[in-house]
């Protein structure tokens, strides 16, 4: 018996389901939550960047982050979601996986998932459909997806 799993996620919230009754259905199966990516970007940090010495003469200067903190995070959860994928795949709890996220985090978690998992992927959906009820998302789904 084959079983799809449907991920929904951005960045600070994931679902994942698993299609029912040929495709009429969804049953959740897993919520999982990071609020630290709904967080203002200064809420997310406690002091003010460092300062280094200029390469040639006595200038100082404040030292710029690579990413912002709300990417940061946005990352922290990424991983956290790739990493469960992981492991359901694994225990072989699924063998077709569908991702449904805005373009910028399902870019971020096709770039995080390794190749076992890679190889499920049945398609995937670019929108951010993370704000709707489980009856509005088989509207909102493809109808392959939810075969």
């Amino acid at each position: 018996m084959s079983a799809t799993w449907i991920v929904i996620a951005d960045s600070a919230s994931a679902r994942i389901f698993r299609p029912a009754r040929a495709g009429r259905e969804l049953n959740l199966l897993k919520e999982m939550e990071h609020p630290d990516s709904r967080m203002p970007g200064r809420g997310l940090t406690t002091d003010r960047p460092g300062r280094a010495f200029d390469s040639a003469g006595p200038g100082r200067h404040a030292m710029a982050q690579q990413t912002g903190p709300r990417e940061h995070e946005a990352w922290t959860f990424c991983r956290r979601l790739a990493d469960e994928i992981e492991a359901a795949r694994g225990r072989n709890q699924f063998d077709r996986l569908v991702l449904v996220a805005a373009p910028a985090f399902l870019g971020r978690l096709r770039q995080t998932l390794g190749d076992p998992a890679l190889k499920t992927l049945k398609a995937s959906v670019d929108k951010d459909l993370t704000g709707l009820r489980t009856d509005q998302l088989l509207k909102q789904l493809p109808e392959e997806v939810l075969r």
